[in-house]
């Protein structure tokens, strides 16, 4: 049994025990009990567990100290705390094993305040405490963010002159970590010895808790330098660091580092790459990692779900979904947050309510604040204010800053200055010091042009020292990072970068570009108003990229507002223009617009892409070729400024690219219609068929023979066919 059980063969040990009871004369000790015990704990058996735990009460074997730890470390990994708080209680001759035991199952479960009476009671009972005693009850200090408790764990540490091994030691940053003592993390790294790849990753978890994405990036050069290598944990620490920079240049080199050193297909890793992908802007990225995923937990559905809804595509979130119900994934509080946004910028306001009502009920997930504040920005969204203060008033909960400015959004955007009124006023009771409100209330009254009102409010804001964050755009190029506010002249380069900025204006102006004055919420007249729009930093930044960088690189823009309606469309332009400023006579450039569905950006930013899909043409045949030119306007704050204009072609045309996008949204609804029943398994299968079929519709626009797709939607009487007829 010892043999099996250490080779990880717990059924074989519960096999052999159900052969050892059919003999009478051969009566199981107390060694045989805690090998079983501890195989049941293995594979989480509870049934045969209590079925062992009524057998050693029965013979009196309970009170051997190694049964009853086997029995509470039994209750605890099956997840009945109550079972294992009663042979606690119950049985007598508690030692420190036990008190690990009990005190970790709670932490683990959640039960912190239970916890923390066990380890109350252990200290008055004068229990000695050995090195995983101090690792649990750092853990506890850690989950409740208990800094004072903390350093009570850690004093009691150094008075009784413990050895710091790798687990006391990251157990102590860690703690300092989680309650937001930086500086007592790294000093309690820095004060260790022999600091191995877990010590060096618990500090860099440390950095990246607390918003120190840099230093841990910074961190992992030093690690190196000292001839660690990082492990699975590493490389996920230093993936999350680079989405929370939205560093996509970085990101793609610890990718390319974790594929050479063997760890890029550990599940931690691939859902932190789609986690970096997705808050970098490169949410195509991000899908390739998850499509070429062999095995997914729920942290990668949701990770996918989520970066879907960050930037706006409603349709691709909700797709998703599906599969992820398609592939027996149970869904959790997370996921129906990503997926009630999903259905807010799709304004799908009844499926919005037939999942919070209805399938989070099905699936066991109680509703909470943020599930309802994505309710109010869905009916926000749609223009329906009476049904979202009649929703708000009947929800008996503590509504916060977020969900009423959520609603103060869309106030602005519908231009609705008698609730947007009332909305502020709420929120500037609970926060008086929230920008975002006064600058969206002063933006209200501009769009009405009550300019008494911008005074104002502009007045409060300077009464109050309340300061408008500036608009920051920054690019990267040759690992220098330049930054850029409006008009911004303190640019060594400043001369050649407006020189550059005027001549794409000028440009753009012969493509039908007008500077969208109504978008500057200034009461001057409408040269300066212009003269405003000309020079914002986003525009800095690309003229810059453009003079810095090759035809063929990227340029990566990242800014920490939300991008302007003007912006937005000057920056289209500025890529449907390209190519005919350039010497190439034999290009033609179309151009593709990836964007959300009625707006740039999601909740939490901006995120535009813009490439180009360079068509060659040859004898007898279209080729198509990919410039790797692209915008990428990414943003790191959630400034809900409005939904933007939706994205097409001018003139009504069509491009080939566009066209493949447009049938596979149209195979993906039917082969994933969320109110048909799925066929779970092949689902996943049908749905690779649909992406297959998705790449010929690029060629169905410029192939000589014609492909035609029977599709049927799933039905409890029908299924998915799909035929290949050639006409």
């Amino acid at each position: 049994m010892a043999g099996y059980f250490h080779s990880g063969g717990s059924l074989e040990v519960l096999r052999l025990f159900k052969c050892m009871s059919n003999w009478v004369f051969f009566c199981p000790n107390e060694y045989i009990f805690a090998t079983v015990l501890s195989s049941c704990s293995a594979i989480m058996a509870v049934k045969e567990g209590m079925q062992c735990h009524g057998y050693v009460l029965k013979s009196g074997l309970v009170f051997h100290s190694y049964v009853k730890n086997a029995l509470i470390h039994m209750y605890t990994r099956c997840l009945d705390m109550e079972g294992a708080l009663g042979v606690f209680k119950t049985v007598p001759g508690s030692d420190v094993l036990s008190y690990n035991s009990i005190i970790n199952g709670f932490v683990e479960n959640g039960y912190l305040s239970e916890a923390l009476e066990v380890m109350y009671y252990m200290v008055d009972e004068n229990v000695v405490w050995d090195h995983i005693t101090y690792v649990t009850a750092l853990g506890l200090c850690a989950h409740l963010k208990d800094l004072k408790l903390g350093l009570q764990v850690h004093s009691r540490i150094l008075r009784a002159e413990i050895e710091i091994d790798v687990f006391v030691g990251s157990a102590v940053i860690d703690m300092y970590g989680k309650c937001g003592k930086i500086l007592g993390a790294r000093n309690a790294f820095h004060g260790l010895h022999d600091r191995n790849v877990v010590l060096w990753t618990s500090v860099m978890a440390a950095y990246a808790q607390n918003g120190c994405f840099e230093e841990a990036l910074n961190l992992y050069q030093q690690m190196m330098l000292e001839g660690v290598q990082p492990n699975e944990y590493t490389y996920a620490v230093l993936l999350n660091s680079c989405a929370g920079l939205s560093s996509l240049k970085h990101g793609d080199l610890l990718n390319a580092h974790a594929l050479k050193s063997g760890f890029k297909d550990y599940l931690i890793v691939e859902n932190a790459l789609i986690n970096m992908y997705s808050k970098s802007g490169s949410i195509e990225h991000a899908n390739q990692v998850f499509s070429n995923m062999i095995y997914r937990d729920r942290i990668t559905w949701n990770s996918m779900i989520s970066g879907y809804s960050h930037h706006g595509l409603g349709r691709e979130a909700l797709l998703v979904f599906y599969g992820m119900l398609a592939a027996s994934e149970v869904p959790n509080y997370v996921t129906f947050i990503g997926v009630l946004s999903a259905c807010a910028h799709l304004g799908l306001v009844d499926e919005g309510f037939y999942y919070l009502n209805q399938l989070m009920k099905e699936k066991g997930v109680e509703p909470g604040l943020e599930h309802y504040t994505c309710i109010i920005g869905l009916l926000g969204r749609a223009g329906r204010f009476n049904e979202a203060e009649n929703f708000m008033r009947s929800i008996s909960i503590n509504w916060d800053v977020v969900a009423w400015r959520t609603l103060l959004s869309a106030c602005h955007v519908h231009r609705n200055l008698g609730l947007g009124k009332q909305v502020a006023e709420i929120i500037l009771k609970l926060d008086p010091d929230d920008v975002g409100t006064y600058i969206l209330l002063s933006n209200m009254y501009a769009k009405a042009r009550r300019w008494d009102g911008v005074a104002n409010v502009r007045k409060f804001m300077r009464g109050r020292e309340i300061k408008k964050e500036p608009g920051v755009s920054w690019i990267q190029v040759k690992n220098n990072t330049h930054v850029f506010v409006s008009e911004d002249k303190k640019h060594k380069e400043s001369i050649q970068i407006y020189e550059k900025l005027a001549e794409l204006l000028s440009q753009i102006k012969l493509l039908g570009y007008v500077p969208d004055i109504a978008t500057v919420l200034h009461d001057v007249e409408d040269e300066q108003k212009e003269e405003y729009l000309s020079f914002h930093s986003e525009k800095l930044a690309i003229a810059f990229g453009l003079l810095k960088t090759p035809s063929e690189a990227p340029i990566h823009v990242i800014k920490n507002l939300r991008m302007c309606h003007d912006c937005h469309i000057a920056v289209k332009l500025i890529s449907e223009g390209f190519s005919s400023w350039s010497d190439r006579t034999d290009i033609r450039c179309s151009r593709v617009v990836k964007t959300p569905e009625n707006e740039v950006g999601g909740n939490t930013g901006t995120i535009l892409l813009l490439s180009y899909h360079v068509a060659v043409n040859m004898p007898n045949r279209c080729h198509f070729y990919q410039c790797e030119k692209e915008f990428h306007l990414g943003s790191l704050t959630n400034h809900h400024m409005g939904d933007m204009e939706k994205t097409n072609n001018n003139e009504g045309e069509e491009t080939t690219h566009s066209l493949g996008i447009r049938w596979r949204l149209l195979i993906r609804e039917k082969l994933a219609s969320p109110w048909g029943t799925h066929n779970n398994s092949n689902f996943e299968e049908k749905l690779g068929l649909a992406n297959a079929v998705a790449l010929g519709a690029t060629a169905i626009a410029i192939a000589t023979v014609v492909t035609t797709f029977k599709v049927t939607t799933f039905s409890p009487s029908s299924s998915v066919s799909i035929s290949n007829e050639k006409e």
